[in-house]
């Protein structure tokens, strides 16, 4: 064969390589984000982070391989009038979804958790991440771990365990803790950092500048720290004036002056890496009591609640908050009449959080050790009905190992189905790799 034989044989595979390119271009992006560790320079797109098994590669460079072979023959289209679109695919998505198919049921179970760090290793208060923690994780591989100011004695010790306890976690960890401002705040509490505001002072400002930069100010410090996840802000608006639930934790009682806060807040906390987590849907601006203390009840109508409580989560989900917290106060006009925490009611996460209201973020509990809870289920059925009413994570189970096993029976038994879990899962990783994907 001569030398220009050759030269026009490879340019005519070369021209049905860009052809059967435009059609599955997409589909290698997101095999190259599964397996770039393995495949290195590359160089369209990454996902660093992300720990596969060598077989997992192996699997998925045969179907790369089978994708893009010379072998392939893709029909040749000359200049049609009109073009044929390739599906629209989420690379980041896509490649999450290999992620956890690679996982164990047991693995999918646990990255459900967000636990304290004593929940799982056993030790009375948790100041540093060394060899229990690494065994604990290694057992529990839970999505996360939330700290508090017992957990906090310096900043080189926060910054030390905090990274220890990411090293040791398979996948990315959630690290979180609550830091509102004023008096609702465990590191400010504790550590020379900027302190901000709380809500209700927040609150009475004209603009929500303040807001905003306070949002900023307190990612900007956990960030710095090693924290992932700020369970802030409260999105809650007071409608009773003589509840005193809130305290100074409200925006205020207008509703649509909670709402511009919340949104100022969520935006200035996210802008610096952290995952803000607005709490506690459906609102607790009116419940009877603390749900730490008991049984608590909002008798708001539903109508009521629209017009009103929902307006600060509805500003939440426009700026995209990671998180919702729904809380343990029961809403019976939500729930057809039934007393029970909103957290556990599929009427209230499903129904109202997802499907009314659109939220596509992480649904997370309320912490299930609290008394509104405990009182009436055990840790394995708070953690099952959960679940099955939608939640994505599970918050301080009053005992982890009941609810983490009651849980994955209940999966094994198809009681609910692995599919769910997956669901779960994947808006989970959506958020703990977001930064992952890029250009």
């Amino acid at each position: 064969m001569s030398t220009n034989e050759t030269q026009d044989i490879n340019r005519e595979k070369r021209r049905k390589r860009r052809v059967r390119n435009r059609f599955l271009s997409i589909m290698v992006v997101v095999l190259l984000v599964a397996v770039i560790a393995g495949l290195g320079g590359l160089g369209y797109m990454k996902l660093s982070g992300l720990k596969q098994s060598k077989d997992h590669d192996d699997k998925v460079t045969e179907k790369l391989e089978e994708l893009t072979g010379d072998e392939t023959e893709i029909p040749v289209i000359s200049e049609p009038d009109t073009t044929v679109s390739a599906p629209q695919v989420d690379p980041l998505e896509e490649a999450l979804k290999a992620q956890i198919a690679e996982m164990t049921v047991e693995e999918k179970v646990a990255g459900m958790f967000f636990v304290t760090p004593e929940s799982i290793t056993g030790v009375s208060v948790a100041v540093q991440a060394g060899n229990g923690t690494k065994e604990a994780l290694d057992k529990f591989p839970v999505g996360g771990i939330i700290y508090f100011k017992k957990n906090i004695q310096s900043e080189e010790q926060i910054k030390e365990m905090l990274a220890n306890t990411s090293s040791y976690s398979t996948n990315r960890i959630f690290l979180g803790v609550n830091e509102e401002g004023g008096n609702v705040s465990s590191v400010s509490s504790k550590l020379d950092v900027t302190k901000i505001d709380n809500a209700a002072t927040l609150g009475k400002n004209e603009t929500t500048d303040a807001t905003y930069e306070a949002g900023k100010t307190v990612g900007t410090y956990l960030q710095e720290l090693g924290f992932n996840v700020n369970f802030a802000p409260v999105a809650d608006v007071k409608t009773d004036s003589g509840n005193t639930l809130l305290g100074d934790r409200s925006f205020g009682s207008d509703a649509g002056v909670v709402a511009n806060h919340v949104a100022a807040m969520v935006k200035g906390i996210e802008e610096t890496g952290i995952s803000a987590c607005v709490k506690g849907f459906p609102g607790i601006g009116s419940a009877n009591k603390d749900p730490e203390d008991g049984l608590s009840i909002t008798e708001r109508t539903l109508d009521e609640m629209r017009s009103t409580e929902f307006e600060g989560f509805k500003a939440a989900i426009t700026e995209n908050a990671d998180f919702i917290m729904v809380s343990n106060v029961a809403a019976p006009a939500l729930t057809g009449g039934e007393y029970i925490p909103s957290c556990l009611s599929k009427d209230v996460v499903n129904g109202v959080l997802r499907e009314e209201l659109g939220y596509e973020g992480i649904i997370i509990t309320s912490p299930l050790n609290e008394v509104a809870v405990t009182d009436y289920y055990t840790s394995g059925d708070a953690a099952v009905m959960a679940v099955s009413a939608g939640a994505d994570m599970i918050l301080m189970p009053d005992n982890f190992e009941e609810a983490y096993y009651a849980l994955l029976a209940a999966v094994l038994n198809n009681t609910i189905s692995e599919d769910r879990i997956d669901e779960s899962l994947l808006r989970i990783y959506k958020v703990k790799y977001a930064d992952m994907l890029v250009e």
